[in-house]
């Protein structure tokens, strides 16, 4: 249980008493006034500052991502592209009745995957 909860009633209610007078801007003089005026102002611009800079961040993020995601996709490709070409290759030399062992020197695949290529 917190303290305030084991407050007596009339204790609660001046706190609560205390809590509006000091919340209460209308009692504020012209100079207090001023000043309290300013310092919301100031905390509106830096959490619109704060906002915008998360947002930036944000975005600056995704931005990056996009560009690595792209990269390491155009690489993917790239090497699932020439694995595909050299079994190609691979499967035209075998054709031609060139040596296993020669297809492995000229494609650099290895010579298991030459011989599944023959029995496709």
């Amino acid at each position: 249980m917190n303290v305030f909860e084991r407050m007596p009633f009339m204790a609660k209610n001046a706190v609560f008493r205390k809590l509006a007078e000091i919340s209460d801007i209308t009692a504020l003089s012209k100079e207090e006034h001023e000043k309290y005026d300013e310092s919301i102002k100031i905390l509106r611009d830096n959490y619109a500052t704060f906002k915008f800079a998360i947002k930036e961040e944000h975005d600056k993020g995704r931005a990056e991502g996009r560009i690595e995601g792209r990269a390491e996709g155009r690489a993917e490709g790239r090497a699932e592209g020439q694995a595909k070409e050299k079994k190609q290759i691979a499967q035209n030399m075998l054709k031609e009745g060139m040596a296993v062992s020669l297809i492995c020197k000229m494609t650099g695949l290895d010579e298991q995957e030459i011989l599944k290529l023959k029995d496709e």
